[in-house]
C-alpha cells in the first residue's frame, strides 16, 4: 500500500472470506490498514486475524464508521487485545 489504508469492518464473515481468498502478500498489506471495527467483537476478531491498528466505532452505521475514521486520524488507536 502506498499510503494510508482504512478498513471499515462490519462483518466478521466478510473479513474471513476476503482473507481466505487473498494471496499471502496481499493479506500482509491489508493487515497494515487501520481497522475501524463496528463492535468490540469485530475489533477482537481483527486482532486475532493479525491486525494491530484497530479503532472501535460506536456502531455499524456508515456515518459512524466514517466519523470514527476521522477521529482515529487525530489520536492513536486503542488497544483492544484485552
Amino acid at each position: 500500500l502506498d499510503g494510508p489504508a482504512w478498513l471499515a469492518l462490519s462483518s466478521g464473515e466478510a473479513l474471513d472470506g476476503v482473507l481466505a481468498r487473498l494471496p499471502p502478500d496481499a493479506v500482509q498489506a491489508m493487515r497494515r490498514a487501520q481497522v475501524i471495527a463496528a463492535s468490540q467483537r469485530l475489533a477482537e476478531l481483527a486482532a486475532t486475524r493479525g491486525f494491530t491498528r484497530i479503532t472501535r466505532a460506536a456502531d455499524a452505521r456508515p456515518a459512524t464508521l466514517v466519523r470514527a475514521m476521522v477521529d482515529a486520524r487525530r489520536r492513536p488507536p486503542a488497544d483492544v487485545s484485552g
